[in-house]
């Protein structure tokens, strides 16, 4: 195990990749971006409990600076079209803001944006199969909670015929 005063030059041997702490709460911007790379829908979630990488309490939240934030990325994005996922943590007492990943594809937390009113995946189907042109949409459901919980199921054999 490397020691900590070893960090500075594994960051800078290539082999290793770090970042600084980040500080606030941890939201997720699930956007969908058109066909031609608009963006058609960003909504945030605060992500207050994550399991395996993956929000399993979250909350939809319309923060303006989240929103902002995310549509600057994406403009800046050449070329990528459909889900985009975000990862930022937030200080809503100073407005700052810490992006982390960025990723093109649909995050574990996507119900919670499909069930807001973002259906991605449908929208995906009607810009690609129906060659529909898609509109902005912003009225997506502010506060909606979702709550995920891992349950498990037991399916009893048959009893064998041969058994007594």
């Amino acid at each position: 195990m490397e020691r900590l005063d070893q960090i500075p030059a594994l960051a800078n041997s290539g082999e290793y990749m770090g970042q600084r702490i980040a500080v606030g709460d941890e939201y997720t911007i699930n956007c969908y971006l058109s066909r031609n790379g608009t963006c058609i829908c960003s909504i945030p979630h605060k992500r207050i409990a994550v399991q395996n990488g993956e929000s399993v309490q979250a909350t939809t939240a319309k923060i303006p600076e989240l929103l902002d934030l995310s549509n600057s990325i994406v403009s800046k994005l050449q070329g990528p079209s459909g889900p985009i996922n975000i990862q930022v943590f937030y200080q809503r007492e100073t407005g700052k803001v810490a992006v982390i990943e960025i990723k093109p594809r649909i995050g574990g937390g996507y119900p919670l944006a499909d069930k807001a009113g973002g259906h991605f995946i449908e929208w995906l189907a009607q810009e690609y199969l129906d060659e529909k042109d898609l509109k902005p949409f912003s009225n997506w459901t502010d506060g909606l909670r979702m709550m995920c919980y891992q349950d498990a199921f037991f399916d009893f054999p048959s009893p064998r015929a041969d058994s007594p």
